[in-house]
């Protein structure tokens, strides 16, 4: 997998429809990250808008905060802009985190991975009414300095789903079996469309793009990668103590009202 966090393409968009290897792609990544850096090097900051992803107690020790559920994007991307701005205040001299952490290791701040999947469940709280893409906008113009990366997922890929403000700052993509040519052009891949599912792909990684095929990681084996992490690195998972939000979860996310609701949009396009 790609090192997202040692590239310019630090930020991502990722789309894939039912069926197309989405989540477990997302899953490896996770796994991926865990693998290559302690917590101490990464924190996770997960937003699960359709309350679907089953992660393990193990992952603890990587949350930077809760995992955020549909109606709690406010508090989530909230918590990562503040975030961004006390970190822009910390480094105050240096051009940006990583120089900062350079000289100061006793002060050091990990990466955060903000991982984003069904992003447009909450998409009025993550860019607001204005249209201008608001503090997704702004953490992809800005939070890269900050150590901060973005990662955003749903289902389709167009205008309606991610504003194209947003888009914009999101270089890499991850892009599985869409549904139409539409999404394809929206993303600025060809033949997302014709791609199989079950994991197979294409990867716009630093303007290149590469078709590959996702590992297939479940959630039992994402479990255990965790678990062996812990036991290597010896930690407590008792000990982690993630950010928490004061926003309740919003009503659970209904799948079939979902697709009815893109069905409808399919066709008044």
């Amino acid at each position: 997998l790609c090192n997202v966090l040692e590239s310019p393409d630090c930020h991502g968009l990722g789309a894939g429809a039912t069926k197309s290897g989405k989540t477990q792609g997302l899953y490896a990544q996770i796994a991926a990250l865990i693998s290559m850096y302690s917590p101490n090097g990464v924190k996770l900051a997960i937003y699960d808008g359709k309350n679907s992803l089953i992660l393990p107690e193990s992952l603890k020790p990587w949350l930077y905060c809760d995992i955020a559920l549909a109606g709690q994007g406010g508090d989530y991307i909230q918590a990562l802009e503040e975030e961004r701005t006390n970190r822009l205040k910390a480094r105050t001299g240096y051009r940006d985190i990583t120089d900062f952490n350079a000289d100061s290791p006793d002060e050091k701040y990990c990466y955060i991975v903000a991982l984003m999947d069904e992003y447009s469940t909450d998409r009025e709280f993550f860019e607001g009414d204005s249209g201008d893409g608001g503090l997704a906008k702004e953490l992809g113009k800005k939070a890269r300095s900050e150590g901060i990366h973005m990662f955003a997922y749903d289902q389709r890929a167009t205008n309606k789903n991610i504003s194209n403000e947003v888009k914009a700052n999101l270089g890499a993509r991850f892009i599985y079996r869409m549904v139409d040519e539409k999404c394809s052009d929206y993303i600025e891949i060809n033949g997302a469309e014709k791609l199989l599912g079950k994991g197979d792909l294409i990867v716009k990684w630093e303007g290149r793009e590469y078709r590959c095929q996702m590992p297939n990681c479940s959630p039992k084996d994402l479990e255990l990668i965790a678990n062996k992490r812990v036991e290597e690195l010896g930690l407590s998972i008792d000990e982690s103590a993630p950010k928490r939000f004061d926003t309740e979860p919003g009503e659970e996310f209904d799948p079939y009202e979902h697709l009815l609701n893109l069905a409808v949009q399919n066709k008044l396009e």
